[in-house]
């Protein structure tokens, strides 16, 4: 428990096998490598398998690098991220998409959103058919 403790902590490993006493090259090691598949397992398990109820926001925003007053090369990273919010919980769902279009926005409300909750959007028109 105290490895954990400190290696969330945002310290190093080596830090971290110092302060519990653990080997670094054997013990350490093998401890963090647990604690990140126990963490990646639970993401998979539990935080994307979210089902939101009640009142849900949906909204979608482009990222990334973009011109100065929209002159010049566009050059970078740009990036759809796709997000639920559950307006009573405050808990929230992300997604990294490619293209925002209805196919994808609606699977992700499917995934995410029981049935009869009531969806506030921005009315934009790959929404329509939310109703159905």
């Amino acid at each position: 428990m105290l490895f954990l403790y400190e290696f969330l902590k945002h310290q190093t490993l080596w830090k971290t096998s110092q302060q519990t006493g653990f080997c670094y090259k054997s013990t350490s090691i093998d401890c963090a490598n647990f604690a990140r598949d126990l963490f990646r397992q639970y993401t998979k398990d539990f935080a994307f398998n979210v089902k939101f109820s009640g009142n849900i926001e949906i909204d979608e925003s482009r990222f990334g690098r973009r011109s100065k007053n929209n002159m010049g090369a566009r050059k970078g990273c740009r990036v759809w991220i796709v997000g639920i919010v559950d307006r009573s919980s405050k808990r929230i769902i992300l997604y990294p998409v490619e293209c925002r279009p209805e196919e994808v926005l609606l699977s992700l409300i499917n995934k995410h959103v029981e049935k009869g909750s009531r969806i506030f959007t921005d009315g934009w028109a790959a929404y329509g058919k939310l109703e159905s």
